[in-house]
């Protein structure tokens, strides 16, 4: 019997594994009997729904995966009563935009738990997988069909109080937002007019606009990076202010490549700002001197790979300029960025007004240009003598010491059971993704290692590249879910609701020595 006294849903959890889950609790677990209350119309006719996977399982959350008599699936999320009866209102207050902006609606079931408790749960279309991207990284054109459909539920008198990439759906090049039990009302109303599918061109907006008159939107397309404000996006990941030395951003996008090739050099963020630019401005001098776009895709890999050279040779170049300033004598007391000239390829070192006599004479002898491929320097060797040069040397990072920076925040020891530096660039991927998990940095560097580790073990196997691109999310999973199985966390993360995988992932479990009942818990965080 439901909460109402009213039956005919039947929700069977057989297929489900033994492990901690909400509906665990409903009575007559695993087979129960639910039914819509009187508030809000149940769009589904009475029958049994078969519940088939765990969408997600949080410690007050769980969602569903059902099919119904006919093969219709539907998502059954299960949580406190008053939230559901919140998010059953919100939807209810959205029915104009259901479908379209957001899932569509079946209803609410009531049922209770062994206590006699009330239980209930929220019936859904299934529409896609979460966005596990993050909102900045997505196209101009996605970033608008989400801000607009952002836009309709404001429209409709809510407030969302939680917007974010793990509370929206894609499916293709839809989408649908979700996860609305802390949603407030619109005080006052939304005025918003601004359709950004309309403006994807503009490079900024008017803040005294009448048509952008939400402080709520507005801050969340800035968050998204809607508007660049007169700077390109190079690479997904630095900014730099337009300039006819720039191509246009289409061109940066369809140009997009991985800076830090040398397994060898560690690669900080000015570096790599610098040679990013560098190899855009590179692009646009080709576009302007009438190279087709399509000829230099085509070359990408080798444009990269000459700004790289460039870029190192110079700084080879610059030490060396510095080795024969203190053999002449000088040393130079304000040696920084500003203080030096650059043209064709060369320098001069300027600004010798803040000099003093090297005393005793520099006795350096170790020539930078001819170890461009050195990871290290013996600090007692008779070539290095200089506290000065060897100093600016670190700060330039001309040495490694022997590490290597993996998605682009991690610095780890290099090691012959890693991919060279070039396969783990184009294999970039989150590290730390579970939702119910904190990741320390040394924790990051353990999972990150085993990523790798796990792709270059293939790979050396006959893995092509491309198909290790393919099963990179595979791939994360696995690193994660040993990471957790070697610390006695007998769970497994709930990635497939972060990152979209499928039960193929269990295919690559053979190779973790947990237990086979695991293989079918991709998707839970059970204890």
């Amino acid at each position: 019997m439901s909460s109402t006294g009213f039956t005919g849903f039947t929700l069977q959890f057989r297929d489900l594994p033994a492990v901690r889950h909400v509906a665990r609790r409903l009575h007559n677990f695993p087979d129960c009997d639910m039914g819509p209350g009187r508030k809000y119309k149940f769009h589904l006719h009475r029958q049994r729904i078969r519940i088939s996977e765990i969408l997600y399982s949080g410690k007050r959350t769980t969602v569903y995966l059902g099919r119904c008599t006919n093969g219709t699936e539907v998502v059954l999320k299960f949580t406190d009563p008053e939230d559901i009866l919140a998010e059953a209102g919100a939807y209810d207050v959205m029915a104009d935009i259901q479908g379209t902006a957001v899932p569509y609606i079946y209803g609410v079931l009531h049922g209770k738990d062994r206590k006699g408790g009330k239980m209930s749960c929220l019936v859904m279309e299934r529409f896609g997988t979460p966005l596990w991207r993050e909102f900045r990284t997505l196209t101009k054109q996605d970033k608008a069909k989400i801000l607009d459909k952002l836009v309709a539920i404001h429209h409709t008198g809510l407030h969302h109080m939680d917007f974010a990439e793990r509370n929206v759906l894609v499916e293709g090049d839809d989408y649908r937002i979700v996860d609305f039990e802390s949603a407030e009302e619109h005080e006052p109303s939304c005025s918003w007019t601004y359709k950004f599918i309309d403006h994807v061109d503009d490079d900024d907006v008017n803040d005294q606009d009448p048509c952008v008159d939400c402080y709520a939107v507005k801050s969340w397309a800035e968050q998204m990076e809607f508007w660049d404000h007169g700077r390109l996006l190079l690479c997904n990941a630095i900014f730099a202010p337009k300039s006819d030395k720039l191509p246009s951003q289409s061109v940066v996008d369809s140009m997009e490549t991985f800076i830090g090739l040398n397994m060898k050099t560690v690669y900080y963020p000015e570096e790599t700002k610098k040679i990013t630019v560098r190899y855009f401005e590179e692009v646009q001098r080709r576009l302007k001197g009438g190279q087709p776009l399509e000829e230099l895709q085509e070359q990408r890999d080798w444009i990269t790979y000459l700004v790289h050279k460039q870029w190192h040779e110079e700084r080879a170049k610059l030490l060396s300029k510095m080795v024969a300033a203190h053999h002449a004598g000088l040393l130079h007391l304000d040696f920084a960025e500003r203080n030096v000239l650059v043209k064709d390829g060369d320098y001069r070192i300027i600004d010798l007004v803040h000099v003093k006599p090297h005393d005793p004479p520099c006795t350096w002898t170790y020539d930078f240009e001819e170890h461009l491929e050195d990871e290290e320097v013996d600090d007692m060797g008779p070539t290095v003598q200089c506290r000065s040069l060897k100093s600016w040397a670190e700060q330039m990072q001309f040495w490694d010491h022997g590490v290597v920076l993996v998605c682009r925040t991690l610095l780890i020891p290099k090691s012959n059971r890693l991919p060279p530096r070039h396969i783990m660039d184009d294999l970039i991927t989150p590290i730390g993704v579970g939702q119910n998990s904190d990741y320390y940095v040394d924790d990051r560097k353990e999972i990150a290692v085993e990523y790798y580790t796990m792709i270059w073990e293939e790979m050396q196997s006959g893995m092509t590249l491309e198909e290790a691109k393919q099963h990179r999310n595979y791939f994360t999973y696995l690193a994660h879910t040993k990471w957790h199985a070697a610390r006695n966390e007998v769970y497994v993360l709930g990635l497939v609701w972060t990152i979209g995988l499928d039960r193929l992932t269990a295919n690559y479990l053979c190779h973790l020595e947990i237990p086979n009942d695991c293989f079918e818990l991709h998707k839970l965080y059970y204890t």
